[in-house]
């Protein structure tokens, strides 16, 4: 008898938090407008603010493989690293 093809969880929740990376894209045009106008300071704090916004997504997707890889397994273990 063949085997079902059952979708990963892990890829599927992996891709949904993909969209989390499109989410600072809009503040790409407020940074070049900000560097033509000469204002370094709020340069800088668009730049944090897209890098927190990056490292937020990765965070998310992350802890969402994590989750479930742990809701897969019968026997679950704690996971290594906790965020």
């Amino acid at each position: 008898m063949p085997v079902r093809f059952k979708k990963n969880p892990v890829q599927a929740l992996s891709n949904q938090a993909y969209l989390l990376f499109l989410l600072p894209f809009p503040l790409i045009p407020a940074l070049f407008i900000v560097l033509v106008k000469g204002d370094f300071t709020r340069l800088i704090v668009y730049l944090l603010t897209f890098g927190l916004f990056l490292a937020g997504a990765l965070l998310t997707r992350t802890g969402l493989q994590a989750q479930a890889e742990y809701n897969r397994r019968k026997i679950a273990c704690a996971p290594k690293i906790t965020f």
